[in-house]
This record gives structure tokens, sequence and C-alpha cells, in this order.
């Protein structure tokens, strides 16, 4: 849909609305006052459209009241023309919209409702563009259309977007006093001319502003005091006043756009509440684009461009906060939606009360918020923020017998200025939010270079993304350890694949670099599942050589995965479709997450055994109970922790450990196999006490898993593996 005359590019985005609302709708054009086409999609010219629209601007054949209602007249075979009028509010015709479109199943008035939001929006743009056209042709102000269309982006070194607009109504006003006041968005503005100090007048505004609002509530029009009350009248003001109404997207008042002048200025003129409505008009488009519609705080993008003149300012530091409302879900899943906005409304109101004039508060998604705090070092910004904290804990959210409290967990950081970037800083601060939450929510913590914790979230923050870009490109790969009998290190029995990934240059990223922030993010189903699929497939290619040797393959599976209802659906499926015999698959679960859900991994244990398959419990030996819960764990092998087999040699407790661990083992039926064994003498002394299997760079290093299983295919490696037929691993 392509706009063909340039004046009418501004209705381009209207024709598009109109579209997706109906995607019958074919050729439209919209209509000024005159008649005129200031805007039409491709192929009007071969409709009749044009010539139809000419019967609305007839007198006799249409009237005002006919808006929004239209008229059709047939075009072709199944299409019809609606001719909604577009009238002004106070009388006198706007323009009309023509459109052709598929009328099958639904009536004039029908399509009419549908489309009746899009007209509201095209006819206020018509009334707009024909004030500023006629306040163009009156005025005798040549700045006028300057106040008018200028930008308030908040981009420059002015600050708030809001705020230079009153700034320019006061100075282009005469006024000496500016003022905007949106009580349900929190916005109480005043501004003096520039280069002036606010003396007394602000605190007239303060006595004055709730009468002004109450009467433009009331009589929904502006309010022009051009006689300046003389004596001690408590409410009176002593000066000239203008004030304008600032509507919200429901036409309802929300509040005010006023000026005073002194009682010695110029009266208010006809000009002048022409301009101030039309700079009510542009709050509205600024509030819609710039705050954030529940809370009135700015949103992510006004937050960000509006800190950016505190970061050039290279001589002070300033304080950074990230805030997440703890648990807001169970106030949602309790009360409902409306509730969780209750919370989010009331920390918003804390928040505005605390504010400095100069700092900067934003809701930057859900339940977070960035607080920019001026001219704080970070001990400053911390009791700030833990008094918030407290502020927000002494609430609780209450409906009927029901309560919930109410906590956040906040992260500081430094900002520093000179080029230092705001997303670098907000990300330290949300990292050191995560640490607060992590540590037990309802707290504050500061980012600290040193901290390990933080600096492992950190680095997760920066990994995430290319987790997400490696699983949806397909740039892991898989690396096979083998697990030999320590008597015969010389013979294959088993691998154990490993997944790696592939950095942007191509370089291999071992799993200690990313698994962490696999697991944070919830992506570890997502990564297990291209583990499995992607180990048969290699597997499967080489499936006679492996079933002929008896060897196992060992494929690990996180606790993320245990936990999924769908993953042993998963892994039945690749089964099935795949080569590989059940029997040869080994499936490690580690300790920890066994034992985080006892019940799920004991299921995952039973249901992958009944397919044929083989579990391991690795990392054995790292839990506080690990031996009170093993008889609830019908597992096949037992892993021996690393952490006691790489040590043992030197440590009596870790070889006690290791001694322990085979001999629960061999009592319950189970195999054992020692990790870690790095060097001879670790080797010599597990065999010294019975442990028959082991893996470890001194056994042999992970190689990739193709090329380990092409090398099978020689059957070099497989010389002097058992010939009987039975299982080695």
């Amino acid at each position: 849909m392509a706009s063909q005359i340039a004046p009418g590019d501004a209705y381009g985005p209207f024709g598009k609305l109109i579209k997706m609302l109906h995607p019958r709708v074919g050729s439209m054009a919209i209509y000024g006052p005159d008649g005129e086409a200031i805007w039409y999609s491709d192929g009007v010219e071969n409709t009749d459209l044009h010539a139809l629209a000419a019967t609305v601007f007839d007198p006799e054949v249409a009237a005002e009241d006919t808006y929004g209602q239209g008229f059709d007249s047939a075009v072709r075979r199944d299409r019809t023309v609606l001719l909604p009028l577009l009238a002004k509010q106070r009388g006198g015709l706007l323009g009309a919209l023509a459109m052709e479109y598929d009328a099958k199943g639904q009536t004039d008035s029908m399509v009419a409702s549908l489309f009746s939001p899009v007209l509201d929006c095209i006819s206020r743009q018509l009334q707009l563009e024909r004030e500023m056209t006629e306040l163009s042709e009156s005025s005798a102000n040549g700045d006028d259309l300057g106040l008018l269309l200028g930008d308030e982006t908040g981009g420059g070194s002015e600050g708030d977007a809001l705020e230079q607009l009153v700034q320019g109504c006061v100075d282009h006003l005469d006024g000496v006093l500016g003022a905007l006041v949106i009580p349900d968005k929190g916005v109480t503005i005043s501004r003096a001319p520039a280069g002036q100090q606010i003396a007394t007048e602000e605190t007239v505004l303060t006595r004055t502003h709730r009468h002004l609002l109450a009467w433009v509530q009331l009589n929904d029009r502006p309010m022009v005091v051009n006689r300046v009350v003389q004596g001690s009248q408590a409410d009176a003001a002593p000066f000239k006043i203008l004030s304008c109404p600032v509507r919200d997207a429901h036409n309802r008042v929300a509040g005010i756009l006023g000026v005073f002048r002194p009682p010695t200025g110029a009266d208010f003129s006809v000009r002048d509440v022409r301009i101030l409505e039309l700079m009510a008009r542009k709050v509205i488009s600024i509030l819609d684009s710039d705050y954030d519609t529940l809370t009135g705080l700015l949103n992510r993008p006004a937050f960000e461009r509006q800190t950016q003149p505190t970061l050039d300012d290279a001589d002070n530091q300033h304080g950074l906060l990230y805030v997440d409302i703890d648990k807001l879900h169970l106030i949602n899943d309790t009360f409902g939606f409306h509730a969780g906005d209750e919370v989010i409304k009331r920390f918003a109101e804390i928040l505005r009360e605390r504010l400095g004039s100069q700092d900067i508060a934003g809701r930057i998604a859900g339940d977070r918020f960035a607080v920019l705090l001026r001219d704080y070092d970070l001990g400053a910004a911390q009791e700030f923020a833990e008094s918030l904290c407290e502020a927000l804990a002494s609430l609780r959210y209450l409906k009927g017998d029901k309560s919930v409290p109410m906590s956040m967990s906040v992260g500081v950081a430094l900002l520093t200025g000179g080029g230092d970037h705001l997303s670098h800083a907000l990300a330290g601060a949300e990292v050191a939010c995560k640490a607060a939450k992590d540590r037990g929510r309802n707290r504050v913590e500061v980012f600290q270079d040193d901290d390990a914790s933080i600096i492992k979230r950190h680095n997760d923050i920066f990994v995430f993304a290319s987790l997400q870009e490696a699983l949806r490109n397909n740039t892991f790969c898989l690396d096979a350890q083998p697990i030999v009998p320590l008597a015969e290190p010389q013979r294959l029995v088993g691998l154990e694949v490993l997944v790696r990934m592939r950095g942007e240059n191509g370089e291999i990223v071992a799993p200690d670099k990313f698994l962490s922030a696999a697991e944070r993010y919830q992506l570890m189903p997502a990564l297990d599942r291209w583990v499995v699929s992607n180990t048969l497939q290699q597997v499967g290619t080489y499936h006679e050589v492996v079933a002929a040797g008896r060897l196992s393959v060992s494929i690990n599976i996180s606790g993320q995965s245990i936990c999924s209802e769908s993953f042993v659906e998963f892994l039945l499926n690749q089964l099935m479709e795949g080569s590989v015999a059940p029997e040869l698959l080994i499936f490690e679960i580690t300790e920890t997450a066994a034992v985080a859900d006892l019940a799920r991994a004991e299921h995952f244990i039973r249901s992958v055994q009944e397919l044929g398959c083989r579990v391991a419990l690795d990392d054995f030996g790292s839990g506080l109970s690990s031996f009170a819960y093993l008889k609830n764990l019908p597992v096949n092998f037992l892993k021996i922790d690393g952490s006691f087999v790489r040590d043992m040699v030197a440590n009596q407790i870790s070889e006690s450990m290791v001694v322990a661990i085979d001999q629960v083992a061999r009592v319950m039926g189970l195999k054992t196999v020692a990790e870690y064994v790095e060097n001879e003498s670790i080797a010599r002394k597990l065999v010294s006490l019975g442990i028959t299997l082991g893996q470890g760079f001194h056994l042999g290093r992970p190689e990739p898993l193709e090329q380990r299983l092409a090398a099978l295919s020689t059957l070099d490696e497989l010389r002097g593996r058992r010939r009987d037929g039975t299982t080695a691993a």
C-alpha cells in the first residue's frame, strides 16, 4: 500500500492499519475538507472511488451528522464502497475516507464499527492540520510554528521532553511561570523563563493547581483569566492565567498545561489559547511515546535517551540501580494481574516520592526498573536502595483475609561520565540484582569487579546470546573421552560424549565457559536434545562396529531435562527412529540433579531403563547424604567424584571416600568408574583398591566423536577387547 501524494505521507500508517483490520479491503483514499485526495493507495485510478467520493462534499447529498455511518454504491460484483464522513468535534466537515472492500457476510454498519477507532485517529490528524494551517495564516508571529513543530524528544542536553515543552510555552507566551500537572502520571513540572529562577510563583502553583484542574475538568475547555483579583482571597492568584486541559487517549481531562503572566502583562489572546491547546495535545503524544502508561515513569528508550547528558559529563560519578520486584507472579496467581499492576504502581509512587529533582527513573520491563541517581557515590546509592527496600517491605498486598508480603531485590553499580556506556553499567547493576535474588531476595547487592558470584553472572549474560545463536545455527560439536579398564588401559570399553561450542571465529569453547549460562537461562533442555539427536546420528553411522565391540556410549543429561515431562518421550522417539541399540546407551545424571528432585529422578531412571538403556550417577560423593538416598535411585553405575580421585594419593580422607563408594557399589551390584585419572600414580592406586574402570587425561583425552568412531571402524582400538559377547561397561 503506497502513498502517492507526498503531503499525505502521515496517513500511510492508517492505510496499513485498515488493511490489518479488514484484509479484504482493496483500494482506499482519504480526502481533505475541500474534497481533494490527500492520500490514496495503489490502484485507485482504476476504480470509481474519486467520483463516488465527490458526492460526499455535495451539500445536497451529505450532512454532518452522517459521521461514521457512511453509505455505499456497487462498483463491481461482490465489491462495496464505504464512505464515512469525518466531522469536526464542533461541526464542520474535515474530510472523508473511501474504501473498496469485499462485503461478504458483513453489513456496512459492521464494517463502519470495526473502523471507528481508525476514523477517530484520521479525524484528529485532519483537525490538527487544519488548526495549524489556520494558526499559521492568522498569526503575525513567525515563531509560533517553530514552537508547535519543535522536537521535544529529550535527545539533547536540555533534559526531559516534557520539561522542554513547558519551557518553550513559558518563553514563547511571555509568562513568568509555566506548569504541567497530570496527577495520575505523577507529573508536576514548573518552569520559569530561560535564565531565571522560580521564586514565589511555584508556591502559587501549589495553591491553585487543584482549582485550575477542577475547573477545566468541569467545563472541558481552556480557562482564561485576564482580570487579576485584588484583595486577600486565599485561593486567588495575583497573575493572569491561561490553563488548557490535557486529555488522555479516551478524551478525558487528565491534567492541565498552564502559563502565568504578571498583572501588568498583556492579556492572553485567542492566538495564545490556540497555541497552548495544540501544545497540550503534544503533551499526550510525548506521554504515549516516552512514558509507561501504568506508572507514569519513563519507558526504557526514553530512560536511556535522557541519561545521555549525564554520560557526557566526565567530571562526576553517579549511582545506577536495577530493581526487580520479588515474586510478583505469586500476587498475580493469587489475586489476578490487576493486583500485580497495583503493586507496580505502589512501588512507582514510593520511588517518585524519594527521587531528587535531577534523578531519573524508568520502568524498563515488567516488574523491573532502573534509577539514575545523579552525583551519588556507591555508598550513598546503596543507602538509597536500602531505603526503597524498607519502604516496600513495610507494605503488604491485602485483599479480604489474604495478604502477600512485598519485597524487591536491587543491584547497584557506579556510572562514570566521559563516554561510559549506560548498557555496561546497567548490565553490571542487573548482575548484582540477580546476585541479590540468589542470596535470598529482599536485599541490595553492589556490583564489585572481584565478586566471584557476580563475575560469573556477568559472564553468563554475555554468553547467553552466543548460546542462542549456536542453537539456532547448529554450531555445537561433540567430543568423546574413552572409558577403559584400569588394569588394561589399552582396551576400550566405552565413550563419554562431551559437548563443545564453536566461537565466532571457529574456535572451540569448553563446556565450563557456557554450561553455567545454559543452566541459568533454562537452555539445558534444548542443548540436551541437540546432544542426544546428534550423538545418535553420528553413532548410528558406525552402529555395526560399536555394536560388535559392545561399546557403551554415555550421554550427560541435565537436571532441567530430568524434570521435563516431554524429555523421556523425546528419547523414545529418537531411539525408535535411529539405529543405535538402547542397551549400548548410558545416560549420566549428576548427583546434585538427582537429589534436587528425587521423585522425578527416579521416574526418569526407571523410564529410560524400560527403554533398554542404562543410567550412571555422575559426580557421586559430592552430596551431603549420598549413601542415604542411593537406595531410592536404581542406577547401574556410580562415577566417583573426581575431586576425591584427583588427590587420593596424597589425602587419606579422599582415599577412604573412594574405598567406601566402591564397597557400597559392590554390595548393591553396581559398577564404579573413577573420573579424573590424571597420572600413573592415581591409576596404580585405584587398581590396588580394586576399582576396575576409569577415565581421565592419563587414560585418554577427549577427541572429536566422529573422528574416534571412524578410527574404531579399522578395529585398531578394539584390539584386545572382550570377545565373549558380554558388555564391558
